[in-house]
Formats: C-alpha cells, structure tokens, sequence
C-alpha cells in the first residue's frame, strides 16, 4: 500500500493522521532513556569554528563558532525491504506524532543534536519538512532553520512555522552560497554533539531523532548512524523501500566497501541525512565544494564510517522527495563525471582523509578507494544509459566526459563484452 508522508491529507498507512502540518510547539513524549553507563561514555565535541556568510533573526553565534574553519552514492537502483521491514517501516509511520506528555528536561542523559534544515526557494515543501523537524520527540534537540538566501517568502514561511519554539533558530545568507558552504555553515553554526541535515523537500518520522541517538550512544565508538530510507514522489507517495540490514551497528570499513561494491541489495540511495558527530565533520572540513554538489554527502559518509562503527536505526525513516525538480535529478552527466573525478582525488590527496585511511590495512584501504572508482562508474554510466543503449553514438561520445582509469575501462569493457557474448 502507499506510503503518504504527511502529505495534503496528513494520514498515514492504516488512516493514522500525521500530527505535524500545523505544529509549531511540541507536545514531546520522552524516548527511551539511557542507562548511566551508556551517557556517561558519550563525549562533548570540541567546539572549532568557521566564518560564515549572513545572519541570525533569533539568536547569533557564539565567538568560538565564528572562528575561521581550519584545514577545512549510487541510489539510482532502489529494492524492496526484505523479511518484513516493510511492515516495519510502515509501522515506525503508525507511531503518529507527538503524546500528550511533556518532554522530559534536557540533561546529560540526552546529548543535544542539532537538527539543520537547509532551505532555498521551496516553500511548497519546506512546511512538509519543517512540521516534521518540529514533531521531533527528542528532549535536547536544537532546530537551525538556515535560508541560503531565497528570493521568495521562504523566510517568512520559516519564521511563522516555527514561531516561538525555543528549540529553533533561524539563519540567513544575504545572498545565496553553493550547496556546500551552506551546508558546512550549518555544521559550523550547531551548538549539538551530534548533526543531522535535512534537506527543504525531504521528510522524516517523529521519532528519527530519538532512535537515531538511541543506536549511536548504545553503541561505544559508532562514529555515524544511517536510517531506513524511502523514496517518496513530489506528492509524498511512497515509490519504493530498501532494505535493511540484520542488526544495529557494523564495522565500519566493512560497511563502506559493501556500500560501494558488495554484493547484498541497497540500504539506502542518499546519505545526506545521517547522524554524525558535529566534531568529526568538522575535523574533516565539512562539505567539499565538488560540481553542483554531487558526491559531496558520500565522502563524508565515507570519513565518518571509516573512524569507527556504522549504526542502523531502523526505527527513524528517512522519506527521499525524489522528482525531475530535485537538486540531484538536475545534475548533468558532466558534473557526476567532475564529482566523481574529485572524489577520488580527494581520498588520494586530502591529509585527514588520507590520515584516516592509513589507519586501516592496506588491502582494505585499497578496497574503499578502489570501490569509489566503481560507484562513480556505475553512476556515471547509469546517467548517460550506458547499460541500457551501449552502441549509441550519443552515449559513446559521452563516454569520453569521464576520466579514464582502469577500473571505468574494466566496466565499459566488461559490459560490451556482456552484450556481444549475448548478441552472438
């Protein structure tokens, strides 16, 4: 059955009503809370800084965030859950909004987490997506609102939305910055131990936080959590599921080359929205300015797993607007084949990152890099429809946008050889 997201109708499956199109305050339910042990072993991030563009209407920045920043995935196939996650990512939407209770005091057992909704000239979605961050039951959770200079009542939108909510902050650029410095901006700007990024047409469940924190503090040395995902048309329709994996946390490095180049079906098709700590994004420079963007979310996906254990919250749902509007549905074969350049040299090339991957054995360490060439390959190759018109002189020509390398050579290669052998 499909899947709506909060949308005109506010109902759910099973013709529960999603409580967050005219919420502006929450009624929060306590999650689960943490035994002593477990809060005790989470750390407070090192507060370092960055220069950041525009302004705050409800708050400003504190001296130490405004320092200067030093040092600063192929979803194109999607699968449905197996063994009965469909039923389970269904019933995480049952759960509705928010109860009656009131949310229980911030404090130690609770790290804060800072929720950061990216918005630029899409009002049409942004109540859907800014409802859903403000249906958040998680106690310490703080709300940036960041408009990157929109040119429409964005602004106003925001404001009026979230209306006197002490969890919310709203910020913005003057004029509007690429993707990825308004990104970093955001991850400059939380005050939370944790960071969250919520993009202005994506939407998420009302429990996503809690459950995210819940595997991330479970858990010593998770360095990133990833949740459920779904992909949802421009009406919130759901157009399909993936699948999720057996268990709650995994070896990170092992995660990411399964990931890139394993056998097993697609947990996810965007990393964007994933739960990291604010210090180690930082420590590797934020967001990276690669073309229009791309692969700019799946390198730091990348450095984070890398640095410890991967967690999965099957419990928070991620719902991924995908639609010919979107800001990834615009990128043309030329910036996936730029992105995908850069993100290889910048595994090469950058110290942290290279810092990081030193740590692991080598045989791994080739692994990752190796199996960034192959995704960046595939997703090259699935955008100009390689594998479905091989021998099209339009696709052949555009063949030649990417940078050549063995591992591009072998898949172009080994597919033709697939069509001949079928052919003959």
């Amino acid at each position: 059955m499909p899947v709506r997201y909060g949308g005109p109708s506010g109902l759910l499956p099973g013709g529960v009503r999603l409580l967050v199109e005219t919420t502006t305050s929450p009624q929060a339910r306590t999650p689960r809370r943490l035994d002593t042990a477990e809060a005790s072993s989470t750390r407070r991030p090192e507060t370092s800084g960055g220069s950041e563009q525009g302004h705050e209407v409800k708050d400003t920045l504190s001296a130490r965030e405004s320092e200067v920043l030093v040092n600063g995935g192929v979803g194109s196939a999607s699968v449905h859950l197996a063994d009965g996650a469909s039923r389970q990512a269904k019933g995480a939407w049952q759960q509705g909004g928010p109860s009656e209770t009131s949310a229980a005091p911030p404090s130690r057992m609770y790290p804060q987490v800072t929720l950061a909704v990216t918005t630029l000239n899409r009002t049409e979605y942004l109540r859907e997506t800014l409802s859903a961050a403000l249906a958040q039951d998680y106690p310490n959770l703080e709300i940036l609102v960041s408009d990157n200079g929109s040119s429409d009542d964005t602004p106003a939108v925001a404001l009026t939305l979230v209306g006197n909510d002490p969890r919310a902050r709203f910020r913005r650029n003057d004029t509007t910055v690429p993707q990825h410095e308004h990104f970093t901006q955001c991850v400059l700007a939380a005050r939370g131990e944790y960071f969250i990024l919520l993009c202005d047409d994506d939407v998420i469940n009302p429990t996503f936080v809690s459950e995210m924190v819940t595997v991330a503090t479970r858990h010593s040395n998770v360095g990133v959590v990833v949740p459920a995902n779904v992909t949802i048309d421009e009406r919130g329709k759901m157009i399909a599921e993936f699948a999720t994996p057996q268990g709650d946390v995994f070896d990170g490095p092992e995660f990411v080359c399964r990931w890139l180049s394993g056998p097993g079906p697609k947990l996810f098709g965007n990393v964007v929205t994933m739960l990291g700590r604010t210090e180690t994004i930082r420590r590797f420079g934020g967001y990276r300015d690669f073309a229009h963007g791309q692969n700019m979310d799946n390198l730091l996906f990348l450095q984070c797993a890398i640095t410890g254990r991967v967690g999965f919250a099957r419990g928070a749902v991620f719902g991924w607007r995908v639609y010919n509007r979107s800001y990834g549905s615009a990128s043309s074969p030329h910036n996936v084949a730029e992105s995908s350049h850069q993100f290889v040299q910048h595994l090469l090339r950058d110290p942290r990152t290279v810092e990081a991957l030193a740590a692991l054995p080598s045989t791994r360490r080739k692994e990752v890099v190796n199996g960034v060439r192959l995704m960046t390959a595939r997703e090259f190759l699935s955008r100009i429809d390689f594998f479905e018109h091989p021998f099209q002189w339009a696709c052949v020509r555009r063949l030649f946008m990417f940078h050549w390398d063995a591992m591009f050579c072998y898949v172009v290669c080994h597919w033709y050889y697939r069509w001949l052998r079928d052919l003959f």
